[in-house]
């Protein structure tokens, strides 16, 4: 099963998190440009750790070895935004029981329920939630526009992205707190060099397991 150990592990010194949009780009011959959408995006993340003693370093790698590479996944949160922007921490939402309360029919858009009385969701904010069975399925998601809770603490209809994919429904619990994805690490992109006599850095880049 995915677990956060090696995220928590890692101080974290630089961090990209971004979709990869799989997407292909032609001209048509008068020259107007056209895009194909070849299906849903997927999250990418780049993540570089700040200097750590040797003993140290080697405790986080070790949770790499674990993975056998890229062969097990393990859950990777934005560390620049790991809650929302107007509740660093995550205290005003406490033990808060979020869940979907609608979806939109534009596949892009949906309702929360279960948050504090004026909550505010501001754009950039992101949001995951599991969905079907055997496989598990962890879908993450980002606001693209603010809501604030109502007096039933319920937000109106807000767009996210990615799209909403097939599975999504209501009731589904959703977290707001270090949301993340499922993701596996790139072949290849694993660094583990000594950056001084003492020290040694850790980076590599992941990329999100649909």
């Amino acid at each position: 099963m995915p677990s956060t150990e090696l995220m928590t592990a890692l101080p974290i010194a630089s961090a990209t998190f971004m979709p990869q949009w799989r997407q292909e780009f032609s001209r048509q011959a008068g020259g107007s440009p056209r895009v194909a959408d070849l299906g849903p995006e997927i999250w990418t993340a780049k993540i570089q750790s700040t200097a750590m003693l040797h003993a140290d370093a080697i405790d986080a790698a070790a949770l790499v070895d674990q993975m056998r590479g890229s062969l097990d996944t393990f859950y990777v949160w934005d560390p620049r935004r790991p809650y929302p922007r107007l509740d660093p921490g995550g205290v005003l939402l406490g033990g808060s029981a979020v869940t979907i309360y609608d979806l939109g029919t534009d596949n892009k858009s949906l309702r929360l329920a279960g948050l504090p009385v004026g909550y505010v969701i501001s754009r950039g904010d992101k949001l995951a939630w599991d969905q079907g069975t055997s496989p598990v399925r962890r879908c993450l998601h980002e606001f693209v526009a603010g809501a604030v809770a109502d007096s039933l603490g319920r937000i109106a209809f807000t767009e996210v992205a990615p799209h909403i994919r097939s599975g999504a429904s209501t009731g589904l619990a959703v977290m707001l707190k270090r949301p993340a994805a499922e993701m596996m690490i790139m072949p290849g992109s694993y660094d583990f060099p000594p950056s001084g006599p003492t020290t040694s850095t850790l980076s590599f880049t992941a990329i999100q397991v649909p």
